[in-house]
């Protein structure tokens, strides 16, 4: 049985191949060479954009473990930033969305967060009769692009409620903003500060759920694939002509 269900050679193998594969040995089988033709082009045109692709995509994962985030600044550095410098006590904290800080092209946002503080001593600066200040932090939201995702990320740490911090304050479009990255200390003879649950809660993705480089990617793909598939769908809808040539009934 095994011989019958494998023939590799012999005259078993001969008669094998003569009437089931209907054709004898040597004789070119038809439709071989045309599908080695269509194997070697698909290979030609999706190589290399498999490659492309396989590029493209790791150049779109490396924003999301690199970042130009600033290093810490020392006391004095904060200090020079600084157009206000307040102590206090966190009352609360509320999260928002506005435009991207530093990345401030279209489609880049980033989380507002803002702490009202309770101040308790004023170390720099003036603040017009009022006991407590509202300041807001920032965090990276969404990026359009995978090079604007290389850009700093905000300010580290933002604690939650009930922190007692130093505050290192500059004014921008009427709002005090805290000075970044770590613009929130804590006080002398406190614990360091940590960010607080609704912070560590926020995420950072790409505002059209891919990068903007990876859409022209995928356009430029489909630019250069819909004319090869037109083209072989018009192929296949060709009604096939027989070349073998009929007798002629009537031969002179």
């Amino acid at each position: 049985m095994k011989g019958l269900n494998h023939p590799t050679g012999g005259n078993a193998g001969f008669a094998f191949r003569l009437v089931f594969q209907c054709h004898w040995p040597g004789a070119p089988q038809p439709g071989r060479e045309r599908g080695f033709l269509n194997t070697l082009r698909l290979k030609l045109v999706f190589g290399p954009l498999r490659i492309a692709g396989f590029g493209m995509a790791l150049f779109c994962a490396l924003p999301a473990t690199l970042r130009a985030d600033r290093g810490p600044l020392s006391p004095e550095r904060l200090a020079q930033e600084s157009e206000l410098i307040i102590s206090g006590q966190v009352l609360s904290l509320k999260v928002g969305t506005e435009r991207a800080h530093v990345e401030r092209g279209f489609g880049n946002y980033d989380w507002a967060i803002d702490l009202n503080i309770r101040v308790q001593s004023i170390e720099k600066g003036r603040l017009d009769g009022s006991d407590s200040i509202v300041v807001r932090c920032f965090r990276l939201k969404s990026r359009k692009s995978a090079f604007e995702c290389l850009t700093p990320s905000g300010n580290h740490p933002i604690p939650d409620v009930g922190a007692k911090v130093r505050a290192h304050l500059y004014r921008r479009g009427g709002v005090w903003r805290v000075v970044f990255p770590n613009g929130l200390t804590a006080l002398p003879g406190q614990e360091r500060l940590l960010d607080g649950d609704a912070v560590e809660a926020l995420r950072s993705r790409f505002t059209y759920w891919l990068p903007f480089e990876l859409w022209i990617f995928i356009a430029l793909i489909g630019a250069l694939l819909l004319p090869i598939l037109v083209i072989r769908r018009l192929r296949r809808s060709r009604p096939v002509v027989s070349g073998r040539a009929l007798p002629l009934k009537n031969a002179p």
